[in-house]
């Protein structure tokens, strides 16, 4: 006997009713039948294998990657992840966000190429992380140790197997903690006559034992470099890290500097250390590995180059490139409405990220570009930190929280409540497995996933 299906009811009716007087759009296919041609480059500008024909169907940035991959002959095991830029012929624009398949005409149309299909699109490729961090979301420990606001923290070299932090007040010590075991280790490195705004680990490369440096800036106007072995002081006011002279004198701020942040910072904090986490057996094999990541990373057209990024009370923020343009800024960025409190560089170099009063925190490319405003804390942010790969920024604010964001889709990826007063520093270990924070209540806290 044959099933005998109920009536449809009033709504399947209406619906089907409202899909017969839509008009279907029919065109995506149609405009995914064809396809382009794309050069590949990479961030210098030299082409990296030969122009090829791309369907226009297959062209996410994912099959892209993949492609280019294949063109470098790679094996699958050693793929490398691509993001790419999109170059218009004949023009100095540069798009930034790769456009899915079924938007890609209508981006380069909007951009007067008529006819995308007889054009050649030139594609700059940069290497992504092969690994990735995960985003952290709940607190491990809860550290006392200083007797006053926590003002600075900073992960040490390698994986991050020591943080420092610097307190302000009557207290003016550093102190270093073991973030695996939320234990403080060693005293309180004590000589500052004011409270500690930041500080410095040594590059690995340049460590002589395994006995780093740090360095410390504080309000009384001095730096301090301490060996961390026994915290006794070795110089104070240093200016050049090897012989103490001043080497530029950049002038551009109208009001005092909250911030500073060198485009290597990421590789020089990790020294030997990467995702794979191979350990070369003796230290002079580590120190040759630190150099060779850094040179790797900092090379540019065959040569050393690095670019500083400085954040102002004026409420704006400069780039600089101090060793092929002197004292001439390369841009001036735009966009907070109040102080800038803090500026860091992504590890991968492609981003820059800053914070302010002005409850915001800010992205822009290695060039200065503005890419998006992270909006979700509700007071002031002090101070941001990039996650080991890149995709993920860390935030910390006066109103007692931590915000994770991603960095693909500039949106709000987790929110981390948990201190009892103003979170005034953060930092994202090397090997990305832990956050660590500090602020007006005292106590550290390490945070992992």
């Amino acid at each position: 006997m044959a099933t005998v299906l109920p009536p449809p009811s009033k709504r399947q009716r209406r619906e089907a009713l409202e899909r017969t007087q839509v008009q279907q759009d029919a065109t995506p296919a149609a405009i995914l039948a064809g396809s382009f041609k794309a050069r590949f480059v990479d961030k210098d500008g030299n082409q990296l294998a030969d122009t090829i024909e791309v369907p226009l169907a297959d062209a996410t940035e994912k099959n892209v990657s993949l492609l280019l991959n294949t063109l470098l002959q790679r094996e699958r095991e050693e793929f490398t992840p691509y993001r790419f830029r999109i170059q218009l012929p004949n023009s100095d624009i540069v798009i930034d966000n790769y456009p899915s398949p079924s938007e890609f005409l209508e981006v380069l149309r909007k951009h007067g190429i008529e006819n995308p299909f007889e054009t050649t699109i030139t594609l700059s490729a940069e290497p992504q992380a092969v690994f990735k961090v995960q985003a952290v979301t709940r607190m491990a420990h809860r550290i006392p140790g200083h007797g006053q606001p926590i003002l600075a923290a900073q992960f040490s070299p390698k994986s991050g197997s020591l943080l420092a932090t610097g307190s302000g007040g009557m207290d003016k010590t550093l102190r270093l903690f073991d973030p695996s075991t939320g234990q403080a280790i060693g005293k309180p490195f004590t000589g500052h006559s004011k409270w500690i705004t930041s500080m410095s680990w040594q590059p690995f490369h340049l460590w002589r034992d395994d006995n780093p440096r740090i360095a410390s800036a504080s309000k009384d106007g001095t730096i301090r470099l301490w060996l961390t072995n026994s915290g006794t002081i070795e110089h104070v006011r240093v200016w050049n890290a090897v012989d103490g002279t001043l080497r530029h004198k950049l002038e551009s701020h109208v009001h005092w500097v909250n911030s500073l942040s060198l485009s290597s910072d990421a590789v020089l904090r990790t020294g030997f250390y990467d995702h794979t986490k191979k350990i070369p057996e003796s230290m002079d094999d580590q120190r040759a590995k630190a150099k060779e990541r850094f040179e790797k990373a900092a090379k540019h057209q065959g040569k050393i180059v690095e670019r500083i990024i400085s954040a102002s009370d004026d409420c704006t923020m400069y780039l600089w490139d101090p060793e092929s343009h002197g004292t001439k800024p390369l841009a001036r960025l735009l966009g907070h409405q109040k102080g800038v409190n803090h500026c860091v560089f992504s590890p991968d170099g492609n981003y820059i990220a800053s914070c302010g009063f002005d409850n915001q925190v800010k992205v822009w490319d290695r060039d200065g570009k503005f890419l998006a405003t992270l909006r979700g804390h509700v007071a002031p942010v002090f101070q941001c930190s990039f996650s080991a790969d890149s995709r993920l920024l860390v935030t910390c604010s006066r109103d007692t929280t931590l915000k994770i964001w991603n960095m693909r889709t500039f949106k709000l990826q987790g929110d981390l409540p948990g201190h009892d007063d103003e979170v005034y520093a953060v930092d994202w270990s090397p090997d990305g497995s832990v956050v660590g924070s500090g602020g007006k209540d005292k106590a550290v806290r390490i945070w992992r996933n």
